[in-house]
C-alpha cells in the first residue's frame, strides 16, 4: 500500500522543483503538457493540477485510466502527445 503522506509530499516537492517558490519566477517557461491519470491514480489529482497551475504555459490533460497511462491507453497518449507537439 502507498503511504499517502509520501505521495502528497512527493507531489509538492515536484511542483516546487518545477516552479520554484510561490511568487518566484518560474523555472519552467516552455510549453508543457501535464498528464494526469484521473481518480484511480495513486497520485493526488489536486497535486497534478497544482503543478500545471504553477507552470505558466502548462496544459493539463486527464486520461482517466490510472497512473500507468502509457500502458493502459497507448493510443490515447500517442494522439495527445502528437497533437501537443504539432505546431
Amino acid at each position: 500500500m502507498v503511504d499517502q503522506r509520501f505521495v502528497d509530499l512527493a507531489g509538492f516537492r515536484m511542483a516546487y522543483q518545477v516552479s520554484g517558490p510561490i511568487g518566484a519566477s518560474p523555472l519552467v517557461t516552455a510549453d508543457t503538457l501535464v498528464l494526469a491519470g484521473g481518480p484511480t491514480s495513486h497520485v493526488p489529482q489536486d497535486g497534478v493540477a497544482e503543478l500545471a497551475r504553477r507552470v505558466p504555459r502548462a496544459r493539463l490533460l486527464t486520461i482517466p485510466v490510472g497512473h500507468l497511462i502509457h500502458d493502459a491507453a497507448p493510443e490515447a497518449i500517442s494522439a495527445v502527445v502528437s497533437a501537443f507537439l504539432t505546431p
